[in-house]
């Protein structure tokens, strides 16, 4: 609702994504911002990314001193001449830039679930197989990586992504979330994609990209999102690897939500034919959409 508010008041799709994205980084059942998941030193890093449709794009990775690193990405697509800080240059900038107290960890980032989390895996070897593997029945395991696309009234398209990582991470590990083309890739001539799942395999075959290049030669947003996915999970796929998901928006505003981890939680927002704000979400696979519908102001 934060991204849908800033685009009904005739905002920018940059705007939007910065604003719900920190709507997320707040919310601390999810691993981005405040809650993220620790590493192997029981640690939260902090890896975020922004990018408009000009190609205009920031990210960090590493920042362990502010609760918005989606808020830092953008400064430093604003105000450097870079597209990525990392570690303490970032947690540098971001106190420069007016977003963190002081260069040293903050204490606030580190919540009682995530310590609880921690606990359960000693060590990254067994992480990803853990998170990503599929299992029947299915579970929950949480690996909430946040992401947001947006087309704006005036045309213009922005993406974002923010996480926490993996618990158990190596202590400077960088997954996809903050790798144009990887974590989120915006181009106004084609669309906008924001991934999550297995950071090494997104990395290794720039998830966000790919799908979007499919779409740029003609395929709907929906089957380039399953194809690139397929293409994964085909070279990436050992060990609990190669699963992910993407949300994905064409330059036309056609939408699309895939994935092949066993659950991905999603909204979107858009208006009916009345002008009224029209509010989907799911949790999971078996759960069905819901529905919300709010009256236009």
């Amino acid at each position: 609702r934060a991204g849908a508010a800033v685009v009904a008041g005739g905002g920018s799709a940059l705007d939007a994504v910065e604003a719900a994205i920190r709507s997320l980084e707040d919310d601390d059942s999810l691993d981005a911002g405040r809650g993220s998941w620790l590493n192997d030193q029981g640690e939260a890093e902090l890896d975020a990314m922004i990018m408009d449709g000009s190609l205009r794009a920031g990210g960090v990775a590493a920042v362990t001193n502010t609760e918005h690193p989606i808020s830092l990405a953008r400064k430093v697509m604003e105000n450097t001449e870079h597209v990525l800080l990392v570690g303490a240059g970032a947690n540098k900038f971001a106190v420069e830039q007016g977003l963190a107290e002081s260069e040293g960890p903050l204490a606030d980032l580190v919540t009682d679930a995530a310590k609880s989390e921690f606990e359960r895996y000693a060590k990254y070897k067994n992480c990803v197989d853990s998170i990503f593997r599929v299992v029947e029945p299915p579970q929950n395991q949480g690996h909430d990586t946040v992401g947001c696309v947006v087309l704006d009234t005036h045309g213009k398209l922005a993406a974002g992504t923010s996480t926490g990582g993996i618990t158990g991470k190596k202590a400077g590990r960088v997954g996809d979330s903050p790798l144009i083309g990887s974590g989120a890739y915006c181009d106004d001539e084609v669309g906008a994609a924001s991934s999550t799942g297995h950071g090494e395999a997104i990395a290794k075959t720039t998830l966000c990209r790919h799908a979007l290049w499919l779409v740029e030669q003609g395929m709907p947003v929906e089957k380039a999102g399953q194809a690139a996915l397929a293409h994964m999970s085909k070279r990436c796929g050992d060990n609990g690897g190669g699963t992910g998901g993407l949300i994905l928006i064409d330059n036309k505003g056609n939408t699309a939500r895939v994935f092949t981890t066993q659950f991905m939680a999603w909204a979107a927002c858009c208006k009916n034919v009345d002008g009224e704000e029209m509010i989907r979400a799911e949790v999971s696979p078996s759960a069905a959409p819901v529905e919300l519908v709010m009256p236009a102001s």
